[in-house]
């Protein structure tokens, strides 16, 4: 949003319902720093916060107007209805899909399709978080002039090719739980050829002292390293250190660290219910595999133990393609689509970060 700030030929404005939260903060999240953007934090007390979003949707119903979604949080939800009462025609979305894990899915599942039901034609666009995002939203009744491939953003300083170790580094970031998988990989360490590797895991979480417990009875504890939470700059420090990145995630929304490595350098092995795994079916920089295949894991890894020539190819193809996810692309993207939908402003962009073939061997 700040870069869009930079680029949009008015004053851009973000309104937040709140500030990072302290579980995030331990988490290693810090407050982002905006230089073009103009930020607004709403009170506290509800009474409050509902007299701020009225003044402010009564003096800027012309705007065009970006929610994160409506029915997650309140203050949202409450803008947005201000705003259709008003009858205002420059309503977008930024959403990624619900979690879709366990039986709540099905709740979350019925509770988006009814806060949107009425609003369809109410919503000029819908910037969805990848092509599940754009698959779920489409089911939800949007249709394909309204839906827009999105991605989330990290602010990665660009780095030089590393050649993969003789001992093969692996990364684990997250955190420790049920839905992040982290239990599929070491699953799958086993099962590796050899033992030139090392698996590093960044984050913290409740199956964390569990998932301890397990690499040490498997003998492996001189291979794998926890680190605990690591902020998101320091984490981004190291990631170029290491030749392979691992995310098997039983569904994430989007999952920044898949742009965090692509950006480092670092091929990505990714299940194929994280919503980043689009970034590497084009980016060529790693695999998708089928959520909770720890059999395919330790093939896909072992392949490049094996063949160094892959993670190689794949280092520089990780290079090659991080210009592509940088916030100012994704935000002259952003730009053209807005112009485009509520200006009358040019064609239809195209999401630059999406290849028109993807480069991607799943059969390595």
């Amino acid at each position: 949003m700040d870069e869009l700030a930079k680029l949009w030929p008015a004053e851009v404005t973000g309104v937040w319902g709140s500030r990072i939260s302290e579980a995030r903060r331990r988490l290693g999240w810090a407050e982002p720093s905006t230089t073009h953007l103009k930020n607004i934090f709403l009170s506290n007390e509800e009474k409050q916060w509902k007299k701020e979003i009225r003044k402010m949707t009564a003096e800027h119903h012309e705007s065009i107007h970006v929610f994160s979604g409506i029915g997650a949080y309140a203050p949202a939800t409450f803008g947005f209805s201000c705003l259709s009462e008003r009858k205002a025609s420059r309503l977008a979305l930024i959403v990624e899909t619900p979690i879709m894990l366990g039986w709540q899915r099905h709740l979350r599942h019925w509770k988006t399709r009814f806060y949107y039901h009425y609003h369809l034609d109410k919503i000029g666009c819908v910037f969805a978080m990848g092509s599940a995002g754009m698959s779920y939203y489409s089911k939800i009744g949007f249709t394909d002039k309204q839906l827009f491939p999105f991605i989330y953003q990290e602010e990665v300083a660009p780095v030089s090719y590393r050649a993969p170790s003789d001992v093969i580094k692996i990364a684990y970031a997250g955190q420790i739980n049920f839905r992040k998988g982290l239990d599929t990989l070491i699953k799958a360490l086993p099962f590796l050829v050899g033992d030139q590797w090392t698996l590093t895991i960044f984050g913290d979480g409740p199956d964390r002292e569990r998932l301890e417990r397990k690499v040490h009875l498997m003998g492996l504890s001189s291979q794998v390293f926890f680190k605990g939470n690591t902020p998101a700059g320091k984490l981004i420090e190291e990631l170029p250190q290491y030749d392979l990145c691992v995310v098997p995630s039983r569904f994430d929304g989007w999952g920044m660290v898949v742009n965090e490595a692509l950006q480092s350098g670092v091929p990505v092995l990714v299940s194929d219910r994280t919503g980043s795994s689009d970034l590497v079916r084009s980016s060529g920089a790693g695999a998708v595999f089928p959520v909770g295949d720890y059999r395919r894991i330790a093939e896909l890894i072992s392949g490049r133990i094996r063949n160094q020539s892959i993670l190689t190819e794949e280092k520089r193809a990780a290079l090659r393609f991080a210009p592509r996810i940088r916030p100012s692309v994704a935000a002259e993207y952003l730009r053209d689509v807005l112009r485009s939908v509520f200006m009358g402003e040019g064609d239809r962009p195209s999401a630059p970060w999406l290849a028109e073939e993807s480069s991607l061997t799943e059969g390595r």
